[in-house]
């Protein structure tokens, strides 16, 4: 019974560490953030930089990028200019695809743009 009893703290110890998580290897999560900014007519909308991580022996890392304007309007350039045909609150949206990246899925972000009648 005394074996039993100096076994089960080690056992229990171990099991501890086995499954707890490695805070060295966590990544934070990533979210694509964005900007706009007036531009003209319309708005200039501007992606955060987010981190790549690079696939050992793959082609260069790199990110692709979907806009929703919030007014049935979209667009893949990086940083594009949108003008809204009528005013109104519009709520963009951006989702970016990590290409040749080892890292977590980035989270989309919604965000607010407010077209006046100029």
């Amino acid at each position: 019974m005394r074996h039993l009893i100096l076994v089960f703290p080690f056992i229990l110890c171990n099991a501890f560490a086995l499954f707890s998580q490695n805070q060295e290897n966590v990544t934070p999560p990533r979210v694509a953030n964005f900007t706009t900014t007036a531009s003209g007519n319309g708005y200039k909308f501007t992606a955060s930089e987010l981190p790549l991580y690079q696939i050992a022996g793959a082609p260069q890392a790199y990110w692709s990028y979907y806009w929703e304007f919030g007014d049935g309007t979209f667009s893949f350039e990086n940083d594009p200019v949108h003008i809204y045909e009528h005013p109104g609150n519009y709520s963009p949206l951006l989702e970016v695809t990590a290409h040749y990246d080892d890292g977590d899925k980035p989270k989309g972000k919604m965000g607010t743009a407010v077209a006046e009648r100029s």
